[in-house]
């Protein structure tokens, strides 16, 4: 429900179809076989347990997407259960299309602020053969839960990175071929990390850029919240 807010906007109820198990539409054979209570769980974030990182997720259930948020889109009509899963078994479930099979084509978005990335988010979501997952927060999590610069560590963020990927590029609609996912800024962080996910999970990474002064004479003239509540502009 975070990262398909625009989909949500853009789209009347009746175009939208239920995100559970039924809202799959022409499903593979494997697809059909799995068991239907993986798919109605989406990823919030990654926290630390006693057994090790896992992945947050909240269930959907059966209603749909317009019902869920109220209208600043910000709060949940209702409460939805939550659960935690282990990530290696996370990783193992996505491998297996238990959450859902990915599109074919999926691009990775990362950029700096006021770039022009609002403008084509608005662009792809008027468009049925695009799904845009905007700016997902868990992506920015992963790093701060999976620390350290060892092999081990590495290769475990690259895969929750992969297994992220494909999970949040499983198509809505029948007509959606390719997948979107537009991440914040604060996802250049771990840069490095999330395109060797990506690349793991066959998906194309680019960068929107803006010269550096046009940005900065965007963000004076017309601050964000956050920038309006940290300083002072003389």
């Amino acid at each position: 429900w975070i990262y398909r807010q625009l989909f949500v906007q853009s789209a009347s109820p009746r175009d939208v179809p239920p995100l559970n198990a039924n809202s799959r539409f022409s499903p593979t054979a494997a697809e059909r076989n799995v068991p239907r209570a993986l798919q109605e769980w989406h990823p919030i974030n990654v926290i630390d347990s006693p057994g090790g990182p896992a992945v947050n997720l909240v269930s959907l259930g059966s209603p749909r997407p317009s019902q869920l948020l109220k209208k600043n889109k910000r709060k949940l009509v209702r409460n939805f259960d939550t659960r935690t899963m282990p990530v290696e078994e996370f990783v193992r479930a996505v491998d297996r299309h238990e959450f859902g099979v990915p599109a074919r084509t999926i691009f990775v978005s990362f950029k700096v602020g006021r770039c022009g990335s609002t403008l084509l988010d608005m662009m792809l979501v008027r468009d049925p053969r695009f799904l845009l997952v905007a700016e997902p927060g868990v992506m920015n999590s992963v790093r701060k839960v999976i620390r350290g610069d060892d092999k081990g560590a590495k290769d475990l963020r690259q895969r929750t990175f992969s297994a992220l990927v494909k999970m949040m590029a499983v198509p809505l609609t029948s007509k959606q071929e390719v997948a979107v996912l537009d991440l914040n800024s604060q996802s250049t962080n771990a840069v490095s990390d999330i395109v060797a996910g990506a690349n793991m999970a066959k998906a194309h990474s680019f960068f929107l850029w803006r010269n550096p002064i046009e940005a900065a004479d965007s963000f004076l003239g017309k601050p964000p919240g956050w920038l309006r509540h940290r300083y002072s502009v003389h």
